[in-house]
């Protein structure tokens, strides 16, 4: 049986190192473009779902305060 492997290959430092800056930068540049199509792109709809946010929870807030206050007159009524 044959076993098959690659050798690695071999570069120099110079080029390791420019092999390494590039990558960097790529992901650099590629990470700050991303941050900022995301931010931009998500900021109208996290303005949007937090008004919501607020105006279902002051929605419920009211209606479980006319609950509460329908329950307290309708057991003082009945007392």
């Amino acid at each position: 049986m044959f076993s098959s492997f690659s050798r690695p290959t071999v570069y120099n430092n110079l080029e390791e190192k420019e092999m390494k800056g590039a990558a960097f930068r790529l992901y650099s540049d590629r990470s700050i473009h991303q941050f900022l199509l995301t931010s931009l792109s998500l900021e109208p709809y996290i303005t949007f779902t937090l008004a919501s946010f607020q105006r279902d929870f002051t929605s419920v807030f009211l209606s479980n305060a006319r609950l509460v206050y329908w329950i307290i007159s309708a057991s003082s009524i009945a007392s």
